[in-house]
């Protein structure tokens, strides 16, 4: 893949992962796989419902590792925020007390 590729990929990863519907649906998926680990009958029945949460939290882990690499691709911002505490009000607030 090359770059544009990857920082686009990543963008998207970013949008999704902080994505309120998209947190609350990975949220109800881990519960449902839980709920259904619990009623699985058998061991066979267990494995598959494990190798498909393990996919999806595979699937999670890539998304992830997009969207930090587009953040570090981000500019860095070291603009200090403005100041707008004023000393000259302080002995107002401190009478009172």
């Amino acid at each position: 893949m090359n770059e544009e590729t990857i920082l686009a990929l990543g963008e998207f990863s970013n949008e999704l992962l902080r994505a309120e519907p998209f947190q609350l649906l990975t949220k109800l998926y881990a519960q449902q796989c839980a709920a259904d680990m619990l009623d699985a009958k058998d061991s066979t029945e267990r494995e598959k419902i494990h190798a498909a949460y393990r996919g999806f939290d595979d699937f999670l882990a890539l998304t992830k590792k997009f969207a930090n690499d587009y953040i570090a691709h981000l500019p860095c911002t070291t603009d200090q925020p403005e100041v707008t505490d004023d000393p000259a009000v302080h002995d107002i607030y401190d009478g009172m007390n």
